[in-house]
């Protein structure tokens, strides 16, 4: 009899745990559920809110509640409702405020200017001489881009919530601390202390590949999918990953640099100083210098030149040129090899691959599928669905201005 009525008193005990838990005030985490749930399907009610976020429906009341108070979401009534009480539905407040994201890339930034429900109100693209700037005039040049975008909208430095700002290069997420990039000539640490200092707006920089990955989870082909890997394929080649729910970017937020695995020792050199990357192999960079020999060309010298040779072979091989089409067949049947080796120890439920080279269409995306296959593990084909997704850089600046949405969403910590 003792021991029933330990069993008893431990499975009451289990399930109160569970209760409690189903039951938790409005945490971090389960603001950003119910956010991330509203950003992507819009509009609903409170019950059907609780069946997307898993969360009870207490807890769904007190999430709901806090971000009411704050102006974070907004009831409506429910269209189609005529019997009794109109019922409501929640969703974002637009109007809550407004967010700048930036991407840079090796030869231009583009900046966004966003509501709270992720909508964009205006962009603009700035000349951005790679390795030209350092960090300093950098940051003047894109602050006053900035300034001039803000103004265009009709706002104010003051109406900005923040600026989230998407660079290549090696970033520690928790801090936004820049370690190194291609995009400055020096003082990488830096950007983001001047570009706040000229646009009086706090700043976050994030790894623009971490980036995209929100945007794809917000707003995207992520949305509802908590297993899901992102390559990007530009000039240099980024990996983003969202497991279990969440961004993964690792300890020191260093992780998943996909681009910058040894595939060759002492291999093609690549642009972070070491050899056989490989970035190396089946970037743009990469293309452009192996196009460059093909074409008796001298080898483009910064990222605009990149951008330009490339898209000059790709319309060569759509036409027909053999050596070219060789040319990209060979980076994605390597791409699709590698990308396996990671989802084998992963077992993501999508992969995502978007970036510039999906201008290439199949003569980049068939090799790519035959090498991935070929080396994914056999029972995981049948779970693994490959998504091609072309994107503008609009898309990468919204996912920077996500940066500074999640870290609103969540509230104190």
């Amino acid at each position: 009899m003792v021991l029933h009525h330990w069993v008893d008193f431990i499975s009451a005990s289990v399930k109160n745990a569970r209760m409690l838990n189903q039951n938790l005030p409005a945490t971090p985490a389960n603001r950003l559920k119910v956010m991330e749930c509203l950003l992507g399907h819009g509009f609903m009610a409170r019950n059907e809110l609780g069946q997307k976020t898993g969360l009870s429906a207490a807890t769904v009341s007190e999430t709901v509640s806090a971000l009411m108070s704050e102006g974070l979401v907004v009831a409506q009534k429910a269209t189609g409702s005529t019997r009794g009480r109109p019922a409501q539905v929640i969703g974002v407040n637009a109007m809550a405020g407004h967010v700048v994201g930036i991407k840079l890339s090796m030869h231009e930034a583009t900046l966004a200017i966003t509501n709270f429900a992720g909508e964009a109100l205006g962009s603009t693209k700035i000349a951005h001489p790679p390795g030209g700037l350092d960090a300093t005039q950098s940051a003047v040049r894109i602050g006053d881009g900035v300034l001039q975008l803000i103004g265009a909208a009709g706002l104010s430095a003051g109406d900005i919530a923040g600026i989230g700002v998407g660079m290549p290069g090696f970033v520690e997420s928790a801090s936004g601390r820049c370690l190194w990039s291609p995009v400055f000539a020096q003082g990488a640490e830096s950007f983001a202390t001047w570009l706040s200092h000229i646009t009086s707006i706090a700043v976050a920089v994030e790894n623009d590949v971490n980036l995209v990955t929100l945007a794809e989870r917000w707003f995207g082909e992520g949305r509802g999918v908590d297993h899901f890997m992102v390559i990007t394929l530009e000039h240099g080649l980024g990996m983003g990953l969202f497991l279990n729910g969440e961004l993964y970017a690792g300890p020191n937020g260093l992780a998943a640099e996909f681009g910058h695995v040894i595939v060759e020792r002492e291999g093609a050199l690549c642009r972070c100083g070491r050899k056989g990357c490989l970035e190396a192999y089946v970037s743009d960079g990469a293309l452009a210098r192996q196009a460059a020999q093909l074409m008796e060309r001298p080898i483009p010298a910064d990222g605009l030149e990149v951008h330009e040779l490339v898209d000059e072979m790709t319309r060569r091989a759509l036409q027909g040129e053999p050596a070219l089409r060789i040319l990209i067949a060979q980076a994605g049947l390597r791409l699709g090899r590698e990308t396996a080796n990671i989802a084998n120890i992963l077992a993501p439920q999508r992969i995502i691959v978007t970036g510039e080279a999906m201008r290439a269409e199949d003569l980049l995306m068939r090799p790519f599928t035959d090498g991935f296959h070929g080396s994914l593990l056999p029972m995981l084909r049948e779970q693994t669905q490959i998504v091609w997704h072309k994107t503008s850089d609009e898309v990468w600046a919204k996912g920077a201005a996500a940066r500074v949405l999640r870290a609103k969403f969540a509230g104190p910590r």
